[in-house]
């Protein structure tokens, strides 16, 4: 009989080690995803009529950096927006940047970029459409962004607001408190 309690103590501690490892590791999957649709950008060779200075940002983790630029579409080139982006930060300098249209639409999505990119935007339609600089899948470390836009005339990127994904400091809460419950249950069952 005390052969079974003893093999159940170690299944109980084996299923609490089971269920923190699986909370972390979705964590982590969740935290880390590179988005599928990821797709390289042409960049059209046109000089800008006027570069304007750097707007330097700190993205805070598990958050993003929106940024709006006003665009027209019946333009051609003259009408789209160029710029450059500086990240500097964690471990690794990276970011995730895409552009979406006023309608919520996609419109560019360069995926996770690391220290440095040159991006162009094409409009779809004349509007207000904005530059997301997203630092969401960084659960400690903020990033030093730098923007450079490259205006095809007059168009200025301006800060927009700051967003914070809420879902993602949820899981981080939860699995913290997981671990330190896993921690606590143990120790106390250990002194036995």
């Amino acid at each position: 009989m005390m052969y079974v309690i003893l093999n159940m103590d170690k299944i109980n501690k084996a299923l609490a080690l089971l269920l923190t490892l699986i909370i972390a590791i979705s964590c982590l999957t969740l935290l880390t995803v590179n988005p599928a649709n990821a797709q390289p950008t042409p960049f059209p060779l046109i000089t800008p009529s006027t570069i304007a200075p750097p707007k330097n940002y700190t993205v805070p983790p598990l958050s993003s950096l929106h940024l709006n630029v006003s665009l027209n579409y019946g333009l051609g080139p003259m009408g789209g927006c160029g710029g450059l982006i500086y990240i500097k930060g964690g471990s690794g300098n990276d970011i995730n940047l895409r552009v979406i249209d006023s309608q919520g639409k996609t419109v560019l999505d360069l995926g996770r970029i690391s220290n440095e990119k040159q991006f162009y935007i094409t409009p779809t339609e004349t509007g207000n459409y904005t530059i997301i600089v997203d630092n969401e899948f960084s659960v400690f470390s903020s990033k030093e962004v730098a923007v450079f836009s490259a205006t095809y005339p007059d168009n200025i990127f301006e800060f927009a607001r700051f967003s914070i994904n809420v879902w993602a400091i949820i899981l981080v809460v939860i699995s913290v408190a997981a671990l330190l419950t896993l921690v606590v249950w143990l120790s106390r069952h250990r002194k036995r």
